[in-house]
């Protein structure tokens, strides 16, 4: 990180990088403590998650140390864990915005996602309810396929919390 920051004139003393490795949720967890300390007692206002893994053509799921399929957990389950360990401290904040940066390919109106198969089709999220774990690699329980994958990841990210039901979005 420092030599990007050096090769595009960036002030190290304007940010901390902090690292994360969203295939672990043991990571996670360690970069939401680690930045609880280094913050102190002020709060965070902005969470973006926008960090992804793209393997359209991967023939079977690589899974995570957590037993997630690998696009599931870095894409969509490690944003939910480390969104829920800092909801209260975002609840703190006067403005606070949680952010999820999705893509294109999850929306079925559009020419990277409606037009391009394989659709992105959640269905009743019964993968998910089944717990999402080895040997359930997809969110709507069906067989793997890496491009659906992340477009399932796009997808879910994109839906308002009360339709997965959940309560992550300050």
């Amino acid at each position: 990180m420092e030599l990007v920051a050096e090769m595009d004139g960036f002030d190290m003393s304007s940010f901390t990088p902090m690292f994360c490795e969203l295939n672990s949720f043991e990571s996670v967890r360690s970069f939401v403590d680690e930045l609880k300390e280094f913050k102190a007692a002020k709060p965070v206002d902005r969470l973006i998650c926008n960090a992804a893994v793209y393997q359209p053509s991967l023939p079977y799921a690589k899974w995570s140390v957590d037993g997630h399929e690998q696009q599931m957990q870095i894409n969509f389950l490690s944003h939910f864990l480390m969104t829920s360990l800092l909801l209260d401290d975002l609840a703190q904040a006067d403005d606070p915005r949680c952010i999820y940066v999705g893509s294109v390919t999850g929306n079925d109106n559009t020419v990277g996602g409606g037009g391009v198969y394989p659709i992105a089709d959640l269905k009743e999220l019964d993968g998910l309810k089944l717990g999402a774990k080895n040997p359930i690699s997809m969110f709507d329980g069906y067989n793997f396929d890496g491009a659906k994958a992340y477009k399932e990841n796009a997808r879910l990210a994109a839906r308002p919390a009360k339709e997965t039901e959940c309560a992550c979005f300050v």
